[in-house]
């Protein structure tokens, strides 16, 4: 999903007007109401189902994940899917890492690695 604004307080600093406020915001496309639905929908198929949820913006991905947790999904962390990321780099090295993605890796927030965490996808 596109992510949701960056803020710092009540402040926002992405720069980008178009952004949905927050992940609580229900202009954010991949809010609570969306994974309870989600869930609820593979629940009477049987229940025997996976929800993937990727981003490419690290605190995003780590949000949704603790939301869909607190609505009842659990990850997998038996490595059935694949290999877990290791470990999460603060740069990238000799390459470009947007503003957004360095903010959140000098914030000593939660990071997007160990179990449940896929390299790939």
């Amino acid at each position: 999903p596109t992510p949701f604004a960056v803020t710092s307080g009540r402040e926002d600093v992405s720069g980008n007007a178009h952004l949905p406020a927050s992940v609580e915001d229900a202009e954010f496309m991949a809010n609570r109401e969306l994974l309870v639905a989600a869930q609820a929908c593979v629940a009477s198929r049987g229940g025997d189902g996976m929800l993937l949820i990727q981003s490419n913006v690290e605190d995003v991905a780590i949000t949704l994940r603790a939301l869909a947790e607190g609505v009842g999904w659990a990850p997998v962390v038996d490595g059935s899917l694949g290999p877990h990321v290791a470990e999460v780099p603060d740069d990238a090295g000799d390459g470009w890492l947007p503003e957004r993605q360095r903010r959140h890796a000098r914030s000593g927030l939660a990071r997007a690695c160990g179990e449940g965490w896929l390299r790939q996808s």
